[in-house]
């Protein structure tokens, strides 16, 4: 009994030493193949190491040429001090979860290792999972890299391809061809554009709509409304929950205030059309598409976009402001928001705090920004009548509505609590002055969605939209 216990014993002790042994092997071989190619590795500069891991797919096709726009580094110590610095930025101030760049290349003609040939440095944009990022530290717009640098760069896209991290094909472009941006500054983009792997086209890259589509994150099958499409208005709102710095709270909260929307307010599903997380990521709610339940009166015909958190005492990133941006010309590009739109705040439309206020003031500095909302209603005088039309209780002929035709359809939708459609049926009976009763009726419907969006205890969401 004593033998076979020992011989029992020394075999597991014999397995996990072999299971320790392909564990460091593994850890090695990573650190290798993320400080190759002749790099200053992590640990040479005194890194961090990244609490999250996202893997690249390679061989990567895509490099994207930066620039810091930081004062330079001409010395090995300095150099190494300007790389920490800009990762505690990404880390701190930013709360991306490791530097932002794949390689970083100092005046001293070193390459510096960020998150390196394997992994994704920060996934707020498409282009940054399926590219190489190349920062040049210090700013090129009035003065050219040096040939160290220049053949720093060289040598190691060269390595990239012959260890099988770039495809013998992959294409060049500058920073400023995917965002707004001067990066990598101009004397240096001029640089690149004379490099045989340069690419003018970008369409392949470039991805406005970059959100975390809703089937990553909700088991909900959708029912709601389509919404007709283009809009001219977006409504930014906060879900006055926790905020989230993570992709899975994100998610879970995202969960949270989805259940309780449905469980109770008797909604299909979440109100918002997008939320933007504190991680700087876009989460797909109803989508484009979709009728939400975010602002009664303004469900169907605008935009309804939340952050996730409470921004009378958070303050919204830099991370989701720019994701805000990128949502925001998505939709110009798609053809489901008007280049003319404009942005409105929560509070301006409904008896609320949202979007909170620190996030409103940050709002109203915006060229979009609305401040009269009475300009909002002229606008939508045509699509009432055009709505009316549709559902066959508008002659245009005759300019007469079809009072019995809405009656029945307004009770249908009283039975069903059909939020949005009492809503619409309440324009069109305004627009002509006319069904008094059936309005009456309808205000009764959208009282109970008022007092039971106010007033039901949410738990985690503490949502008093």
């Amino acid at each position: 009994m004593i033998a076979v216990f020992f011989s029992t014993r020394t075999r597991l002790i014999s397995k996990m030493k072999l299971f320790l042994c392909a564990f460091l092997v593994l850890v090695a071989k990573t650190r290798f193949l993320n400080a190759d190619c002749n790099v200053v590795s992590k640990d040479d500069w005194d890194g961090i190491t990244s609490v999250h891991i996202e893997y690249l797919t390679r061989p990567i096709k895509l490099v994207i040429i930066q620039h810091t726009d930081t004062p330079g580094c001409d010395t090995d110590d300095a150099c190494a001090a300007r790389v920490r610095s800009i990762q505690d930025y990404h880390l701190d101030t930013l709360n991306y979860w490791d530097i932002g760049s794949s390689f970083l290349i100092g005046g001293n003609g070193k390459v510096y290792e960020g998150s390196g040939w394997l992994h994704v440095g920060v996934p707020n944009y498409a282009y940054n999972r399926k590219a190489i990022k190349i920062t040049f530290i210090g700013s090129y717009n009035s003065k050219e890299p040096n040939s160290q640098q220049l053949n720093a760069i060289k040598a190691l896209l060269k390595c990239g391809v012959d260890n099988g991290h770039l495809s013998s094909d992959y294409k060049v472009v500058g920073h400023r061809q995917l965002l707004d941006t001067d990066s990598p500054g101009r004397k240096l983009y001029n640089i690149i554009r004379r490099w045989p792997e340069w690419t003018n086209d970008v369409s392949e890259y470039k991805d406005y709509c970059n959100v975390i589509e809703r089937k990553q994150w909700s088991e909900v099958t959708q029912h709601v409304a389509e919404a007709p499409r283009p809009v001219n208005l977006v409504i930014i709102i906060h879900t006055d929950t926790p905020s989230c710095r993570t992709t899975d709270h994100c998610k879970n909260i995202m969960k949270s205030i989805q259940t309780n929307t449905i469980n109770s307010k008797n909604f299909d599903d979440i109100g918002y059309t997008f939320m933007i997380g504190g991680d700087g990521t876009v989460y797909e709610g109803v989508g484009w598409n979709r009728v939400g339940y975010h602002t009664i009166g303004y469900d169907r015909s605008a935009i309804g976009i939340a952050f996730i958190g409470n921004y009378n005492r958070d303050t919204a990133t830099g991370q989701q402001l720019e994701a805000l941006n990128e949502l925001l010309a998505c939709g110009v590009k798609l053809g489901h928001l008007t280049p003319d739109y404009r942005i409105v705040a929560h509070r301006q439309l409904i008896l609320s705090e949202s979007p909170g206020k620190s996030l409103y003031n940050e709002i109203r500095k915006w060229p979009e920004w609305l401040d009269n909302i009475d300009k909002i209603s002229g606008s939508s005088s045509l699509s009432i009548t055009k709505y009316a039309s549709e559902l066959g209780i508008y002659d245009s002929r005759t300019g007469q509505l079809n009072i019995s035709g809405i009656g029945n359809q307004i009770y249908e939708a009283v039975s069903n609590r059909e939020y949005n459609d009492a809503v619409d049926f309440s324009l069109i009976l305004d627009k002509f002055g006319t069904g008094k009763e059936l309005m009456n009726v309808i205000n009764k419907l959208l009282l109970n969605r008022v007092s039971t969006t106010m007033f039901i205890d949410f738990g985690i969401m503490g949502d008093k939209r």
